[in-house]
């Protein structure tokens, strides 16, 4: 079975590097739900639970525009930051994986758009 690199996060958890099964079913068991993919500035995504904020599952951290530094949106429940390529979810690179961990270890927050 196939694994990859990717950045985990819990509510209330520090996020940390981890090695997953790349499957859907294990994304799915992680998020606890159906996934959601949300693309960050940095070009890492975002696979979360789709009804995480719907089912009132506890806020994990927050989203803000890249551009003009308001805050965007809200993502709750556990998450898994992964790369892409050709439609596939690949490692996540070693610079991205190191700025998602100390930008949410230390303040709650990520960029997109």
């Amino acid at each position: 079975m196939a694994k990859i690199k990717c950045v985990y996060k819990a509510p209330g958890g520090p996020a940390r590097v981890s090695e997953i099964p790349n499957r859907l079913k294990d994304y799915q068991f992680l998020v606890d739900g159906q996934i959601e993919v949300i693309r960050l500035s940095n070009g890492a995504l975002i696979v979360c639970n789709d009804e995480g904020k719907r089912i009132g599952m506890e806020t994990n951290f927050y989203l803000k525009d890249r551009k003009t530094g308001r805050l965007v949106d809200y993502v709750c429940g556990p998450v898994v930051f992964v790369n892409e390529d050709d439609g596939e979810f690949t490692d996540i690179d070693e610079e991205a994986a190191e700025q998602i961990c100390k930008a949410l270890n230390y303040q709650p927050t990520l960029e997109v758009r």
